[in-house]
């Protein structure tokens, strides 16, 4: 009994740390691959050996051998060593060997980069930079296979190359080749009605394949292919959509997916006297899909139709999709700034839980931009809710996942190169911590300045988390004056941080580029809130100053031409404030919000801004019945809290017939509650003359929720324009 407790003191702690010993560069003497290697066994072997010379100064050669000598990196398919493959990615620790080995297409690839990171602690964080962390990794053997069959991140980086795409793990629209494998693609990728049966070739024979006679008449006469849709119930139109998609099919033979998807905008076919009439929108595009999907798949049965289900067609549908079709929800116009835990998006997670439940063969289509022209040139949040998002969508059981974080063309964006990194990590793995990934990130980016980096991020999320932000917004209440100067102080201390350190001193000025156009494109908000507050606000000569300053800054950082140029004539157009205006004075606590921050009716046949006494003014043509003049009180809220305002509206009107008992509309709409707040109808005399008159308003308590119209009666015939000078806000005491 003496001995055998002995050899169990001694035999079991030596297997135990045998288990458990941290693995080390130094215990593998060469690199193994099989006698015939695939150009992708040869690339992934000889990235292995390259890393491993420039980071840890060791040579490793490469040998040609189905059975590996000991202590050998074995790099691809030595299959009779190694157990049966069900994962993705494998990388076993035999004997004093480490084989490094995927199961199909890319995955030993992604092998091969997962080795490189866990084991080795070489990172490539961006297309240019790779790096070495310092890390102690166990010596155990690692699987895994990811839970979405389709990971695209539609961005600048995702985009760059072939190998960096492989590198993030992603899928792309890049061909496929022996190296870098083939990437899961929806050929045609999106919007794909105008490419199958485009209008410009087809309209002027058949309208009818595309919209009704009545729908025909209120086309503009230059709309494009994506502003009309099918004609589902139309069966020559049918037949030359499967005509036409055979051939794309036939010119595609290694593809697997097609799209056949609603155009990006324009009507669906109304019939009047057909059954689709009682359908929604998403029934009416699958049955048509689902009998496109049938038919193709007589020929092709190992084809999948994937279509999109996006802006009014996003109900779920009363039918079922056919077995080889792939079903892509896209919620544009939703809320995208906060998880979809967040109360605010209960709907939307309510309509994502319904198609979940309805088919297996969804995909989504997220959004993590603001697509507005200007938008890309700010501070950006809602980016801390996607870690926990994509771990839902992996509960629910999403098959594929696509997000639109930035254009893809766009190379300068906020923390781009780091949100494209971290959301290759978790749309990979979601069981991730975001938040340790955007901080391991910072740290082995930015040198001593990582954590002021990492705070600048935090900030402008933590300062949008009280505001709804949705795909398309200006809701830029987050970014105030207590932002921007906290942001600046940051700024201020990386730069002394990272003294001396060009590299370092470049990527903190491309970031700190976001908050400098910030200061220009809210110019005029960031000081309302300064002369509210009692401090010193800036003028006219500042901004110019201030712009100037910004586009020299421009000219250093590392862009294409086409970026700056880009770049420069954004902050170029931008109004400079008239800071001139009679109602702004010293010291004065009004809002003045001019003509060019009218939201006006897109025809200028109906509204727009012209030249009117030597000033700029909006106009409203008297033709028509439309809100053509809106003002928005939204970007506003920092300054209007919870006082009441006072609305004081500098117009003029211009008649053509002289009549009696004319009446002016004008009130306050809050588009939440979808109700007037107030609404006023006043005789047009005191108005119609060549000086402007003020039009108030009673006082009330302002929201961004609210909005105040102008609205001229078109049917009397009689008035010519309508012309909005600005509008002046007064506080009242509460």
């Amino acid at each position: 009994m003496k001995v055998l407790n002995f050899l169990l003191l001694v035999i079991l702690p030596a297997l135990y740390s045998s288990q458990n010993k941290l693995f080390t560069i130094n215990n593998y003497a060469q690199i193994a691959l099989p006698e015939n290697p695939s150009a992708q066994e040869v690339f992934a072997a000889q990235l292995i050996q390259k890393d491993v010379q420039k980071f840890y100064h060791k040579d490793l050669k490469i040998f040609h051998k189905n059975n590996p000598v000991s202590n050998s990196i074995c790099v691809g398919n030595f299959s009779k060593d190694l157990d049966i493959i069900t994962d993705n990615v494998n990388i076993e620790f035999k004997n004093s060997n480490v084989y490094i080995f995927g199961k199909e297409n890319r995955d030993l690839l992604y092998s091969t980069y997962t080795f490189l990171e866990k084991f080795l602690g070489i990172y490539q964080f961006t297309p240019t930079y790779k790096t070495l962390v310092s890390q102690k990794t166990k010596k155990t053997n690692y699987h895994y296979s990811p839970p979405f069959i389709y990971r695209r991140d539609f961005s600048y980086e995702s985009n760059f190359s072939k190998e960096f795409n492989s590198v993030l793990r992603e899928d792309s629209d890049f061909p496929a080749d022996s190296v870098f494998g083939k990437p899961y693609n929806i050929v045609g990728f999106v919007h794909t009605f105008a490419n199958i049966l485009p209008a410009s070739k087809y309209f002027k024979s058949h309208p009818d394949w595309f919209l009704n006679t009545d729908q025909i008449k209120k086309l503009k006469p230059d709309f494009t292919d994506q502003e009309v849709q099918i004609n589902f119930t139309s069966e020559a139109a049918f037949a030359e959509v499967i005509k036409n998609l055979s051939e794309i099919i036939e010119n595609n033979p290694a593809e697997k997916v097609f799209s056949v998807s609603m155009n990006d905008g324009g009507e669906f076919y109304e019939c009047k006297d057909c059954r689709i009439n009682s359908e929604n929108k998403s029934t009416q595009l699958l049955r048509f899909v689902n009998k496109v999907a049938k038919e193709i798949a007589k020929k092709y049965p190992n084809v999948f139709i994937e279509t999109l289900f996006y802006a009014d067609a996003i109900d779920l549908p009363s039918i079922k999709p056919e077995r080889n079709v792939i079903l892509r929800l896209a919620l544009i116009n939703n809320e995208i700034g906060h998880t979809l835990q967040n109360p605010m998006n209960a709907k939307k997670l309510d309509l994502i839980n319904s198609w979940a439940s309805f088919t297996k063969n969804l995909f989504y289509w997220d959004y993590a931009l603001n697509s507005y022209v200007s938008g890309f040139l700010l501070p950006q949040p809602g980016f801390r809710r996607l870690g926990s998002d994509l771990q839902y969508f992996k509960k629910i059981g999403l098959k594929g996942y696509f997000v639109q974080s930035y254009l893809g063309n766009n190379e300068l964006a906020y923390f781009g190169e780091m949100k494209s990194w971290v959301l290759s990590r978790l749309i990979w793995d979601p069981s991730q911590n975001e938040d340790r990934l955007i901080q391991f990130y910072f740290k082995n980016n930015y040198g001593a300045a990582g954590e002021n980096m990492y705070q600048i991020y935090n900030a402008v999320e933590d300062a949008s988390e009280k505001y709804p932000l949705e795909t398309y917004h200006e809701n830029y209440n987050f970014i105030d004056e207590v932002l921007i100067e906290k942001c600046k102080n940051l700024f201020s201390d990386s730069y002394k941080k990272v003294a001396g350190d060009l590299v370092l001193t470049k990527k903190i000025d491309r970031q700190k580029l976001f908050f400098d156009f910030a200061e220009l494109y809210l110019f005029k908000q960031l000081n309302l809130q300064k002369r509210f507050a009692g401090k010193t606000s800036n003028d006219v000569q500042s901004f110019s100053s201030q712009r100037n300053t910004f586009l020299a800054d421009l000219q250093k950082i590392d862009l294409k031409p086409e970026t700056v140029a880009k770049v420069s004539k954004i902050v170029s157009d931008l109004v400079v404030p008239d800071f001139a205006n009679e109602a702004i004075k010293s010291g004065s606590k009004s809002i003045i919000i001019q003509e060019n921050e009218f939201q006006l009716y897109p025809d200028k046949s109906i509204a727009g801004i012209e030249e009117d006494n030597g000033k700029n003014v909006a106009y409203l043509n008297g033709n028509n019945l439309l809100w053509g003049i809106i003002v928005y009180f939204k970007n506003y809220v920092s300054v209007l809290k919870d006082e009441k305002w006072e609305i004081n509206a500098k117009i003029r009107l211009k008649i053509k017939v002289k009549k009696e008992n004319i009446l002016l509309n004008v009130g306050v709409y809050n588009f939440e509650t979808g109700t007037n707040k107030l609404v006023k109808r006043v005789p047009i005399e005191k108005f119609v003359n060549n000086e402007y008159q003020f039009l108030t308003l009673p006082a009330m308590k302002l929201s961004e929720k609210d909005e105040l119209w102008f609205y001229v009666d078109g049917n009397c015939n009689c008035i010519d324009q309508l012309l909005v000078d600005y509008i002046e806000l007064k506080p009242k005491n509460k």
